[in-house]
């Protein structure tokens, strides 16, 4: 969620917006009218193809992570941007995009801080991420007569160790596919399986809240 030093905390911007929220889209939200600029990044093999003194054709711009083409009108801006600004290599153009990739987001950010500022909440100090901000919020805005404390204060030593114990889903990479007959068991590369099962780790939260939950103040044997 974020790594954090004596000194400096760095925070991950994808933790205080929607799921699959896009940077453009983040641009859009809070109207930031500067945008993400483009650059040839698979064209861009060697730090020497930085000297190169012409603009790469449209087809450099090509993103096998995207499996697109960049556009011919996005192209013609890049071929604007390079005539008008006096580029004179490759280099000038990753300049010109860095700062392209910094300056709006640094405009939506502080626009994003101020309105948590109007809650009273520093987005950037308070929390890691926005379910951290939604908690915040909670408590400096329920009233104090609905306040409820399962812990003592003498018994603050469990709250610690059992926020200790909370852990996260698995955050592993899993091969997903395979089939009955085909797939090869695991050490024994000539035997293919014979039945499948497969477990979401996601249920598990629908099984946990409907569990009994502790109440009143804990008892130390």
């Amino acid at each position: 969620m974020a790594i954090t030093t004596p000194f400096l905390k760095f925070l991950d911007i994808t933790n205080f917006i929607a799921p699959g929220f896009s940077y453009a889209k983040y641009l859009a939200a809070y109207e930031v009218e500067e945008q993400k600029g483009f650059f040839p990044y698979e064209y861009t093999t060697s730090i020497e193809k930085l000297d190169e003194t012409s603009l790469p054709p449209r087809d450099a711009f090509y993103s096998s992570l995207r499996n697109s083409e960049l556009p011919v009108q996005n192209y013609d801006y890049v071929c604007k941007v390079w005539k008008e600004s006096g580029m004179t290599s490759l280099r000038d153009l990753l300049i010109w995009y860095n700062n392209k990739d910094t300056r709006p987001f640094i405009e939506a950010l502080a626009k994003q801080c101020e309105f948590y500022i109007t809650l009273g909440l520093d987005m950037l100090k308070d929390a890691v991420s926005v379910s951290g901000l939604t908690l915040r919020y909670l408590f400096k805005t329920m009233p104090r007569a609905h306040l409820v404390s399962l812990i003592r204060e003498k018994d603050k030593d469990l709250h610690e160790e059992l926020r200790k114990q909370i852990v996260g889903d698995p955050s592993i990479i899993f091969h997903r596919y395979h089939e009955k007959g085909i797939t090869k068991l695991r050490g024994e590369s000539d035997k293919a399986v014979q039945s499948l099962v497969g477990y979401d780790a996601n249920s598990l939260h629908l099984w946990a809240i409907s569990q009994e939950m502790p109440t009143e103040h804990p008892v130390r044997k």
